[in-house]
């Protein structure tokens, strides 16, 4: 064998730090990153009302009317299935912070 000692060690180290790798990314996908890392919060308030005030100013009558979302405030979801314009409209949903849409009328035509 030609190789150096030194080169058998280093694959042997880069190995195990790829299983490493393999084993954490595994655990994340399946049993979820909060489980695997409570430090990352999974709040998603600011990236909702960025994405129904986009909505609005695109004129996005799918994402803003009938787009479902869950709002989630790092703990557990403090609302779901719930639309930018219910967000915007509903007094329970005030204190989110979702502005309303005067652009878009969600009214359905019966």
């Amino acid at each position: 064998m030609n190789g150096k000692k030194g080169d058998v060690n280093w694959v042997v180290i880069m190995l195990v730090l790829g299983i490493i790798v393999l084993v954490v990314l595994a655990m994340g996908f399946l049993g979820g990153w909060n489980k695997l890392l409570p430090w990352i919060s999974s709040e998603n308030v600011g990236e909702t009302v960025t994405q129904c005030s986009v909505a609005c100013t695109q004129g996005s009558v799918y994402n803003w009317c009938t787009k479902n979302r869950t709002i989630n405030d790092g703990d557990k979801a403090i609302a779901t299935d719930v639309t930018c314009q219910m967000l915007a409209t509903e007094t329970e949903y005030s204190d989110i912070g979702v502005k309303r849409c005067t652009t878009i009328s969600c009214e359905s035509s019966d």
